[in-house]
């Protein structure tokens, strides 16, 4: 997860355990705007992957025969896995 602080790149949560991650610095008083950025697997990027009648968690280089000759499909027909906040994030005083 990275975080963004009144457009000034705060950090990475989650990239070193789970430990806080302190963002007091990129305050000011008033209103104050945070990004919360979730980035997942590669899973809803690349190649079989994202064709809806295949096996989830599964891949072999068959699959790739499949794949569109041409690019990536249009969005709309990926098989997208949810995954990202589970809850909306906690500011800690």
């Amino acid at each position: 997860v990275s975080v963004r602080v009144n457009g000034q790149n705060a950090g990475l949560y989650g990239a070193d355990g789970d430990r806080p991650l302190p963002i007091a610095d990129y305050l000011h008083k008033g209103q104050n705007e945070i990004l919360v950025r979730v980035c997942g697997s590669l899973k809803n990027l690349l190649g079989p992957h994202h064709i809806r009648d295949k096996i989830r968690s599964s891949a072999w280089p068959g699959m790739w025969r499949s794949a569109p000759a041409f690019g990536q499909p249009d969005p709309s027909e990926y098989d997208l896995m949810d995954y990202g906040l589970d809850e909306l994030p906690e500011l800690i005083g």
